[in-house]
């Protein structure tokens, strides 16, 4: 038998998870979201915000657990002292969990998610911070913002990618929301995501991509026996001196080194955001075509 053909009888053998299995996940699931819908609801908005956090960590553990998510966490957590922007490559729509495992953060996330059914309410509950595309005014606000979180001792987590990818590749790091870590002094904890086989391999269907939603990738996820997911911290970056730019290309160059993928990539055309230099928002907008942040 040929690589390529061993290779293809992995993958197929992988996605051969019995019908009962899916369903009982299918089940764990809905129930975990459930839950902790309802705790989002009556027991969140009085929690003190270190409470929230654990509470956010145990979801996000049970929900990985309830898609049979196996998760390998790398490198050394950093301190919980002194305020962090956690960022990283984005890959598929359970990222934001991967990072609560390490981060306890608030997430910088497309306003759209605010309206995702279910998942919305959770996402508002948990603090997230919501940014408007295509809005220059709104992107300073929500740096404003997270520069104001930071300041007050919490964390941010941010995926300035701006959009999802199959994970062979990282897309061009937009660096205005760096700027929030520039003007509190934080250190950058960059993060490396890898979804892959037992193998080692990528695996691509972990991708959150293209039309694809929430409920297709689920449903594509429970073909697998196993999910593989890594989690690495490399090495914190600390704001004090550095611009918005050159933290974008440094955060960007760390996570590439730790996936061995190539750490050059195009730049997009010039969104409207990118080009304020001061602590005044310009006066005209003009909508892109893609986000420039997400934690969908």
């Amino acid at each position: 038998m040929s690589s390529a053909a061993a290779r293809a009888a992995f993958d197929n053998q992988s996605r051969t998870t019995p019908i009962p299995v899916r369903a009982w996940r299918v089940i764990v699931v809905i129930f975990q979201i459930v839950t902790i819908r309802l705790g989002a609801i009556l027991v969140m908005p009085w929690m003190s915000r270190p409470r929230r956090n654990r509470m956010i960590t145990r979801f996000a553990g049970r929900m990985l657990r309830g898609l049979n998510v196996q998760v390998r966490i790398r490198g050394t957590p950093p301190s919980a002292r002194g305020p962090i922007v956690f960022v990283a490559n984005h890959v598929s729509w359970l990222d934001p969990h991967l990072l609560n495992l390490v981060s306890g953060a608030r997430f910088i996330a497309k306003e759209e998610v605010a309206r995702y059914p279910l998942f919305g309410t959770l996402v508002r509950q948990f603090g997230a911070i919501f940014i408007r595309r295509g809005s220059i005014r709104d992107a300073y606000r929500v740096k404003c913002e997270a520069a104001a979180t930071l300041s007050n001792g919490e964390h941010v987590a941010l995926f300035p990618e701006g959009t999802t990818s199959t994970g062979t590749r990282i897309n061009y790091f937009y660096p205005a929301l760096f700027q929030a870590a520039v003007d509190s002094g934080a250190t950058v904890q960059p993060v490396a995501i890898r979804w892959h086989h037992a193998d080692g391999r990528l695996n691509l269907d972990a991708g959150f991509i293209d039309d694809m939603t929430i409920v297709d990738s689920i449903v594509l996820m429970l073909k697998h026996r196993v999910l593989h997911a890594e989690v690495t911290l490399c090495e914190p970056i600390e704001a004090a001196g550095a611009s918005r730019r050159d933290l974008a290309h440094r955060t960007r160059a760390a996570i590439a080194k730790k996936l061995e993928l190539d750490s050059l990539a195009p730049r997009p055309r010039r969104m409207p955001w990118e080009d304020y230099t001061s602590d005044r928002p310009r006066s005209s907008e003009s909508p892109p075509s893609r986000t420039a942040v997400s934690a969908s």
